[in-house]
């Protein structure tokens, strides 16, 4: 309706008016500027349509004051509106360079290359030619860290709103000593995904304990802490697990992290775990060192390791007898040697895989390494090494540990999942004890060892090791004294079950007894009690709703939940951490608790206690594996180079590196956005000089084109060639003759009657110009 050749007729001489079928006639500029008479408060043609329909009546208001004041308003902004324009174009161009500069940013920390890195890498891309990076000149050494700290900030405020949104939460705990040796408490955050109903971990934060302690106790740990939820807006009373590495500083039963932990209000039901991975990893160790012949062997392995790796020379003379023994003592590239060659793993219990690594490389290389001790006869840790290695009890060990090993290190990967469940640990330590068995029973061991050292086809058979019977009978007994020893000390450390996790069994659909069974009516009557009494102590009320509700949500799990189980629960795994992770194994609890939280919605009405405790039971943590992960970060990002890095740039670059988004992800993309948006919004940033000054120069060439094209229209062809410069003085007298027009053109609007003022605006208004948003406003109106 604001389009010239559509609304205006040269012999009416009116574009402004519209008429609406059962209505009247509107004034489109008194209606979209809302103007009204200042005097008798006459809303006519603006609110209110005009039924005279008559000549005299429409050009009286076109004559009015009302009507001329809307039409100086219209003027106005299309006079603005050019202008917004190109403050808009050179907004939008300043938002992508700053955009492209966090990229780069991001990009840096999360390949956890350091700060000062960032200024190169910006120059760099400035050199080949990327577009808009030397649009952004906020490089200043406090610029550049506002860019990390607002990138990290921005993640935590995610996963902090994710947190929230969760209502309860598990916190895992650890200490760990950085490069510039300061106690960091390291915190990560075991919470239910609002998005998929499904647990995931997620990095909270760091606190240097020193800092205002004098050490690292219990007392100090837990004002850290406290201080850290404080910070990050939550509520120590949402807690509802712990889960730490077992120190007794941490789960001491009097003056520990939990027991304080447990005395603040509203944080007696929080449950305390031994990080089950640590405690797999002392079952080890405590069979060790009950068999003095395995603990030789692993003392064995530990020192060949150093033995090799602390001298190039004997690495070198390694390498070649592997060569040698494959056919290979001609290769001379790199890559054919990679391709054949092994290098020995560290056997060490601390790492929980390594020691498995560590038997299976010098078991396929046990030739070779025989070979290569026996070519330093002069060095006595050789000769030694040599002579406890060259047996037949060494290498029947050696195979007992290449079978055993494995079934413990998988038993250790389940345990390191992303958001491990209490349902997993006791089906996943049943199998593994089965496995122990099998191997105990099967006779495997004495079967290899007979194989690998058979004089005709044997892969060790040039080893000259020689097999009795008497060796046969003390591998055979080491195989069943070290299987048993392991399956009684993963009993030992495993049997302490917290009852309240036991009681939340009942959520297993295949446990449950069918309707028509006497065991049905009592079935988890007791484990149900135990529950009502650790949740709702002290209320009689909410203990006596709980049964009810499990009284009814049996009858609802049998009828609607237990056909939906899938067949195989244990490899329906899936994403369940903040940031992109690999799957979990499950169970058919952990199913079924994600299953209630699914149907929260219609369940969170029926049986409101119940879908409490289910989220509970997701967010119980078990496995210390995520602050271990956030140490080995804490070291490869703070390392001996960067031991002057604050707190609040590690709390930041961890967030990056651990809770942050792939790189040119679609995540990652709407993030900086909303990072960008923070860092303009924290305060008033200059714009770019460097982006003002291009913009002016386009300009002015524009202007010198048209100038030039101006003479050349009013000499013709035959006029003289005009330099630059010359064309520049032009421009200058022509722009200052254009203003002063201008201004005689306003001066003259204000003057003419209120009909003229309407075809100077359509005159002026280019079509799609911005009034065109508002053009569909008023189509809406009317």
């Amino acid at each position: 309706m604001f389009e010239k050749d559509v609304s205006f007729d040269d012999s009416v001489g009116v574009w402004w008016l519209a008429y609406v079928e059962g209505e009247g006639m509107y004034c489109l500029l008194c209606k979209k500027h809302n103007q009204i008479n200042t005097q008798n408060k006459s809303d006519k043609y603006a609110r209110v349509p005009s039924v005279r329909f008559k000549r005299s009546a429409v050009t009286d208001h076109g004559k009015c004051n009302v009507h001329t004041r809307s039409s100086e308003i219209e003027c106005q902004q299309k006079r603005g509106s050019i202008i917004n324009k190109e403050f808009e174009k050179k907004q939008g161009a300043h938002f992508t360079a700053v955009f492209k500069a966090f990229s780069c940013a991001y990009f840096i920390a999360r390949e956890n290359v350091a700060n000062r890195k960032f200024l190169p890498l910006l120059n760099f891309l400035e050199g080949v030619g990327v577009p808009d990076v030397k649009y952004f000149e906020h490089r200043s050494e406090g610029s550049i860290k506002d860019v990390f700290l607002t990138i990290g900030q921005t993640i935590q405020k995610s996963v902090i709103e994710q947190i929230q949104r969760s209502g309860v939460f598990g916190v895992l705990v650890d200490d760990v000593t950085d490069a510039a040796a300061l106690e960091q408490m390291i915190t990560f955050v075991q919470f239910v995904d609002t998005d998929n109903n499904r647990p995931a971990v997620a990095f909270l934060g760091t606190k240097n304990v020193l800092e205002s302690h004098e050490s690292a106790n219990a007392e100090a740990l837990l004002e850290n802490f406290t201080e850290l939820l404080d910070a990050c807006g939550l509520e120590v009373s949402d807690i509802h697990g712990l889960c730490s590495d077992g120190a007794s500083v941490m789960l001491g039963k009097k003056d520990g992290f939990a027991a304080k932990l447990k005395r603040l209000p509203g944080c007696k039901k929080i449950l305390a775990f031994h990080c089950v991975c640590h405690k797999l990893a002392l079952a080890c160790c405590d069979t060790s060192g009950d068999l003095k012949a395995i603990k030789d062997v692993e003392e064995v392995l530990l020192n060949v390791w150093k033995w090799l790796s602390y001298s190039p020379k004997r690495t070198a003379a390694f390498v070649k007898c592997q060569l040698a023994i494959k056919g290979m003592a001609a290769a001379k590239t790199p890559s054919a040697q990679q391709s054949v060659c092994r290098k020995l793993k560290r056997a060490c219990h601390t790492r929980w895989l390594s020691f498995d690594q560590s038997v299976k490389t010098v078991y396929a290389d046990f030739w070779a390494l025989l070979q290569t001790l026996s070519s330093f006869k002069s060095c006595p840790v050789a000769t030694g090494l040599l002579k406890k290695m060259k047996s037949a009890k060494f290498l029947g060990i050696l195979i007992i540990f290449r079978n055993v090993l494995p079934e413990l290190a998988q038993l250790s990967k389940s345990f390191q999942a992303n958001a491990l469940n209490f349902s997993v640990v006791s089906p996943a330590i049943d199998y593994t004890k089965s496995k122990l068995r099998e191997i105990e029973e099967s006779n495997i061991i004495i079967n290899q060892l007979r194989q690998d050292l058979d004089p005709n086809d044997g892969q060790f058979r040039h080893t000259e090791i020689c097999l009795t019977e008497a060796v046969e009978v003390q591998v055979a007994g080491l195989t069943q004294k070290y299987t048993d020893a392991l399956c009684q000390n993963i009993d030992r450390r495993f049997q302490d079950s917290l009852p309240v996790v036991s009681a939340l069994s009942i959520f297993d659909p295949e446990a449950l007894p069918q309707p028509e069974s006497e065991r049905f009516r009592s079935y988890g009557s007791e484990k149900i009690s135990v529950l009502a009494t650790h949740f709702f102590e002290g209320s009689e009320d909410k203990q006596s709703q709980l049964r009810a509700e499990w009284g009814k949500f049996k009858y609802d799990m049998h009828t609607n939940l237990k056909p939906q189980l899938p067949k195989d629960p244990q490899t329906s795994g899936r994403l369940c951490a903040a940031s992109a992770t690999p799957p979990t194994t499950g169970s058919a609890t952990q199913w079924c608790l994600e299953r209630v939280m699914e149907l929260k919605t219609s369940y969170g009405h029926v049986y409101p206690t119940l879908v409490h405790i289910a989220k509970v039971a997701l967010v119980l943590p078990l496995s210390n594996a995520w602050p271990e992960r956030g140490a080995s970060k804490v070291k490869l990002i703070k390392n001996r180079l960067r031991t002057r890095l604050g707190g609040d740039m590690l709390n930041a670059l961890l967030n990056i590196s651990i809770n942050g988004p792939p790189v040119n992800s679609p995540d990652s993309t709407s993030m900086l956005t909303s990072a960008v948006k923070s860092w303009f919004a924290e305060k008033k940033r200059h714009g770019s000089k460097k982006l003002a000054q291009e913009i002016k120069q386009q300009r002015q060439q524009l202007r010198i084109q048209k100038t030039l094209a101006q003479l050349r229209q009013r000499y013709g062809e035959e006029a003289p060639p005009q330099s630059e410069e010359e064309a520049l003085m032009d421009y200058q007298e022509s722009e200052s003759q254009d203003e002063d027009a201008e201004m005689d053109q306003l001066r003259l609007l204000e003057e003419a009657d209120a009909v003229s003022v309407a075809k100077a605006v359509m005159g002026e208004t280019p079509p799609d110009s911005g009034c065109d948003s508002d053009s569909d406003l008023d189509a809406e109106c009317f």
